[in-house]
């Protein structure tokens, strides 16, 4: 039971209160905002916070959570739970290992990673395509000296630094950066440090990302070939911030994406067939007997909704408050 603290009437539902609560006392609250009003701010509770990014969490149940519905604060979550277990359970590491040095131990597997792919001297996926759409493609190599892996010694003076594509003869050095660069904070620092070094030597950095590739490939072609027409490389300080993911494979995933789109379109789909049934409709939805009328019209075209309060609920919750929609107490 949901209890009204302004005037102590009681309702079976939290969609029953948030309707008495917008139409009644006229608080101005959201429908998602329902449970933040009823568990906390009604019975004077300290609204939670999520520990990574402080945002307000007000979830159904009164128990709470420790993280907002952020992707990247949930990511964060599991891998420190993921952490913790393994730092309690060490075992779990060694046998991780063990598992990861059996499956590379199997040339075929070793092949197809980055490591195998350098050790053979391949050009990864994305320096193949800069190699053939740009280098070969427009002859680049007949006015430029240009070298794959070309090494640099870093800082340290004990390891080098590999260019992906060193234009000698103008001090450009071209990266194509795949997801990883992107997934770990301290790889994104490496890359940094790594590209500071090589401007205060002279160099010019230009990143080119798989992202970039695949959203405008023509684009990223044009672009590349008129800075190097007028040699007017200048160093993206927020390339990073544009191009951060998340180092989870769900969020990664494309087909996550398209599946995203679809339930988006979905949706507004059904969201539309319930703003027909509210403006074509003719029902009076303020009184007894709404829920049978509206289930006939929209059966009659061809739309079966048995619980329709949880369909409204889902898709248009909007509905209940601006038709001032009869719910039983």
């Amino acid at each position: 039971m949901y209890k009204c603290n302004y005037c102590n009437k009681t309702f079976k539902t939290s969609i029953g209160l948030y309707i008495h609560l917008k139409s009644v006392h006229k608080i101005n609250m959201t429908f998602d905002e329902r449970y933040k009003f009823i568990n906390y701010i009604c019975e004077n509770k300290e609204i939670p916070k999520c520990k990574y990014c402080d945002n307000e969490i007000y979830v159904k149940n009164k128990r709470g959570s420790k993280i907002c519905n952020n992707p990247e604060c949930k990511h964060k979550y599991l891998s420190d739970i993921q952490k913790e277990i393994h730092k309690n359970n060490p075992q779990l590491s060694i046998n991780a290992r063990k598992r990861r040095i059996e499956y590379l131990s199997n040339p075929n597997n070793f092949n197809t990673t980055a490591y195998g792919i350098r050790a053979n001297k391949k050009l990864s996926y994305l320096e193949q395509w800069f190699l053939d759409n740009i280098i070969e493609k427009y002859r680049l190599y007949d006015k430029y000296c240009i070298i794959n892996e070309y090494k640099i010694t870093n800082e340290s003076l004990t390891s080098a630094y590999s260019l992906d594509f060193a234009f000698i003869n103008i001090k450009l050095d071209v990266e194509l950066d795949g997801k990883c660069h992107f997934n770990h904070d301290e790889r994104i620092k490496h890359d940094i440090i790594r590209d500071n070094y090589l401007m205060s030597n002279g160099w010019n950095i230009y990143r080119i990302s798989y992202k970039d590739i695949k959203e405008n490939e023509n684009g990223v072609i044009k672009k590349f070939l008129f800075l190097l027409e007028n040699n007017n490389f200048e160093y993206d300080k927020n390339y990073y911030v544009q191009h951060k993911i998340i180092n989870n494979k769900d969020f990664n995933n494309e087909k996550i994406n398209q599946k995203l789109l679809k339930k988006e379109q979905h949706n507004n789909y059904i969201k539309n067939i319930l703003i027909d049934l509210e403006n074509n409709s003719n029902i009076d939805f303020s009184k007894y007997g709404w829920v049978n009328k509206a289930k006939k019209y929209l059966s009659d075209k061809g739309f079966n909704y048995k619980q329709l309060h949880r369909v409204i609920n889902k898709y248009y919750p909007e509905f209940f408050t601006n038709n001032n929609v009869f719910v039983r107490n």
